[in-house]
């Protein structure tokens, strides 16, 4: 297992955990209700599935660092606008610039890079097999 493997397995897996919680104490927070099971595992999911495409591809260095490139990408905006959007809603503050995203478009966002570095990846797996069969 590449060392970028583990990293972006570890980085998924917590920010998945954190994500999830955020948006929980945000959605708990705003309404008064609980989130329900799908909106957090809609939450935590892109993350999670990408922690299974790096498990899935431990063992090659080029698509252990694209995904945790995608990893770190996705955990610091993730992070950065679920948690800004947090504070604001449990402080009510406004801030200078007028920020607010609804917490669901975060993981949507996230959804479309995984899947987009899932076919991306899948497509490069193709091509290499082609040329290998070629040169057989």
């Amino acid at each position: 297992m590449t060392p970028y493997a583990k990293r972006a397995i570890l980085l998924c897996l917590v920010v998945a955990v954190s994500n999830a919680a955020i948006t929980g104490a945000t959605f708990s927070g705003e309404s008064g209700e609980r989130p329900g099971v799908l909106q957090l595992i809609f939450t935590a999911g892109p993350l999670l599935f990408l922690a299974l495409l790096a498990w899935r591809r431990r063992h090659d260095a080029e698509s252990s660092l694209t995904l945790y490139l995608v990893a770190l990408i996705s955990a610091i905006g993730g992070l950065l606008f679920l948690g800004v959007e947090s504070i604001q809603s449990k402080n009510r503050l406004t801030l200078p610039i007028e920020f607010q995203i609804h917490p669901l478009l975060v993981p949507l966002l996230q959804w479309v890079a995984v899947v987009g570095t899932w076919i991306a990846l899948g497509i490069q797996e193709v091509w290499v097999k082609r040329d290998t069969n070629k040169m057989t």
